[in-house]
């Protein structure tokens, strides 16, 4: 299809939109924004399969878009947080029965693997702390999973958050402080 992902900024000191700008190629779906405290973002989608992103400054123009996903199967549904250091973590659903991990990506453009996820919804503080949960099928209905990363350590025990009766979840959403609290 023809859809495009398109950005337009809002300066604070004007509270002017600029004009908007492409970020995507056509047949581009389902984008996620996350900022960081010092107005640099993050934009994620997917297109054709994969998830691409882009990311700006504070100021200035948006990157060219990278590809993020890899493997096997249809990568779908991106997720997108950002500390105030600009660190971004994203995650997908990938299907073909394999999931996309998503990935930590440093300023410096490094990759780090992360938990496998279906469905993610994912948050990160200043601190570097983060939080995701995902909805999967383990042999019953679907259920709400999460897992707790501290700064530059592995991710944590994976918890199941859904009630014990047997009933399918939708999508989880997620919301953190900057100390760290979260809600499901």
């Amino acid at each position: 299809t023809g859809r495009i992902v398109r950005a337009s900024a809002r300066a604070i000191t004007s509270g002017a939109w600029s004009p908007p700008v492409d970020l995507s190629r056509p047949g581009a779906d389902h984008p996620a924004i996350a900022i960081a405290g010092d107005g640099s973002s993050v934009v994620v989608w997917d297109r054709a399969g994969t998830i691409e992103s882009t990311s700006r400054g504070s100021s200035g123009a948006f990157s060219p878009p990278v590809s993020l996903s890899t493997g096997a199967g249809t990568a779908r549904f991106p997720t997108v947080a950002v500390d105030s250091a600009g660190d971004a973590l994203v995650g997908w659903f990938q299907e073909g029965g394999s999931f996309g991990a998503p990935r930590t990506i440093s300023s410096s453009g490094g990759l780090t693997d992360a938990p496998k996820l279906d469905g993610p919804a994912l948050a990160l503080n200043a601190d570097g702390r983060a939080v995701a949960a995902w909805r999967r099928r383990s042999g019953g209905p679907l259920r709400i999973e999460a897992t707790v990363r501290t700064a530059g350590q592995d991710w944590g025990t994976t918890t199941v958050l859904s009630p014990t009766t047997a009933r399918n979840v939708g999508r989880p959403a997620l919301g953190m402080d900057a100390g760290g609290h979260a809600v499901v």
